[in-house]
């Protein structure tokens, strides 16, 4: 007896598809709630580049800033590839 498959093989539309195609679609990147903090990043224009210091300070006056980090601040904590 042949088991009939009513998905396999066949050509399914895609639920998403024309919210994706249109722009419509929402994704995590997209939502904004009260009081919601949004972090940055700021890398070096220069690859391979020896920093020898950053100035913050007029990061730190911008407003809404609530929050600059650098690696002094970070001393001895390895965040990345071992």
């Amino acid at each position: 007896m042949e088991q009939k498959l009513d998905y396999v093989g066949k050509r399914l539309p895609r639920q998403d598809g024309p919210e994706k195609a249109t722009g419509r679609a929402k994704y995590t990147v997209d939502l904004q709630l009260p009081g919601m903090l949004v972090g940055r990043i700021l890398r070096s224009p220069h690859p391979h580049a020896r920093i020898i210091g950053i100035d913050t300070s007029l990061a730190r006056k911008l407003p809404g800033v609530k929050a600059v980090i650098t690696a002094e601040d970070t001393a001895g904590v390895w965040a990345g590839l071992t």
